[in-house]
């Protein structure tokens, strides 16, 4: 096979593309049910989403994903890395074969024909690496929440978020991969 340089690449995104739903939302709901995202908190999330399916404003999604990510973020800072990671694990078994088949189908096409596949999510890189190996990707590029003595630390290293980021996100991997090197958060 031609070094990892001289191969065509594809760029998916995980979220709404590949998996039917967003990965970042299935882990603040596992997290809601294992309690560790206070019920009333939750339950404004829920009233949030259920605005956002209702179409009931063009703000509304928004709306729901600025509430996940407040609470979400709240209910990180501290928590055992263990407690996450089942939380991770569950959601993975869940929704890891809930995807658009187009979308399967393609990168299963690109993979034989020997490109190289990045896949990138503003979703947790725990799972977004796990859906990543699953499929077959090369690299991929996720959120990143930092740890000490076993807790998360309550803040995040956003993989994408700006056009800057997402260009400068999907570079490194492009460099990496023209010297041949493989690399997961």
């Amino acid at each position: 096979m031609n070094k990892p340089s001289e191969r065509p690449f594809a760029v998916f995104d995980i979220d709404g593309t590949l998996i039917r739903w967003q990965l970042y939302h299935a882990i603040g709901d596992e997290l809601a049910k294992q309690g560790v995202i206070e019920a009333n908190d939750f339950r404004q999330v829920r009233a949030a989403r259920m605005s956002w399916k209702k179409r009931s404003s063009e703000a509304s999604f928004r709306d729901y994903e600025t509430a996940l990510v407040s609470v979400f973020d709240k209910a990180i800072g501290g928590l055992p890395v263990t407690t996450f990671d089942s939380a991770v694990s569950n959601r993975f078994e869940e929704y890891k074969d809930q995807v658009y088949t187009y979308t399967r189908d393609l990168i299963r096409q690109l993979k034989t024909q020997g490109y190289w596949l990045f896949a990138i999510s503003g979703s947790p890189a725990v799972i977004v690496n796990k859906l990543a190996n699953y499929y077959g990707f090369d690299d991929s590029a996720a959120t990143t929440y930092p740890t000490a003595n076993g807790r998360f630390i309550g803040t995040k290293d956003l993989a994408i978020g700006k056009k800057t980021r997402a260009t400068e996100t999907i570079s490194g991997p492009a460099q990496r991969r023209a010297r041949g090197q493989r690399w997961r958060w």
